[in-house]
């Protein structure tokens, strides 16, 4: 092989440069689930019932503990979200509780799943009733989902938010 043999060979295979740059570009134009979470928070209202009324309310969350009230989860979920935590992918209940209680559509819902390389698994028996609570059962309170979630018979460890169930409030809610 010649020296202008070996050079040209050189150039055409010396892509790490142009790789990188692309791969950092396409990265500042992909959020993570986390910052598409983030703004959720910030543009849409969270809904839940309200445990003294039993009215349904609509509100912007106003901080980790608000989001810890009305959703169940704890304030360091929150933080992740607010951080726009790269790695951070949340767990299968955690994603279903803040898709309810910001009643998102189950084509939005799957495409932030599938998002962070995930899917809805329809021979999982997990899956299949998420995806029913997503079809059936928006601006429900999340006890109510839990409720269904039982009937279905799930095991309360996918239970959403903290998995409670108040029979007596979920009466109030039907």
């Amino acid at each position: 092989m010649t020296p202008e043999q070996k050079e040209k060979l050189k150039k055409a295979f010396d892509i790490y440069d142009s790789f990188q740059s692309e791969f950092e570009r396409t990265g500042r134009h992909t959020q993570s689930i986390a910052n598409r979470m983030w703004e959720v928070i910030k543009t849409e209202k969270a809904t839940y019932i309200d445990p003294k009324s039993g009215k349904t309310l609509a509100v912007f969350i106003r901080n980790g503990d608000h989001f810890s009230e009305i959703t169940g989860l704890g304030p360091s979920t929150y933080d992740r979200i607010r951080r726009g935590a790269d790695k951070w992918v949340p767990s299968l209940t955690t994603f279903m509780t803040f898709c309810m209680v910001y009643q998102l559509n189950i084509t939005l819902v799957k495409e932030l799943r599938h998002s962070f390389g995930y899917d809805f698994n329809p021979r999982n028996r997990v899956h299949e009733a998420y995806v029913y609570l997503l079809v059936h059962c928006q601006g429900k309170s999340l006890m109510y989902c839990n409720n269904v979630l039982k009937a279905l018979g799930i095991e309360n460890k996918y239970y959403l938010g903290d998995g409670t169930i108040d029979e007596e409030a979920i009466v109030n809610e039907i």
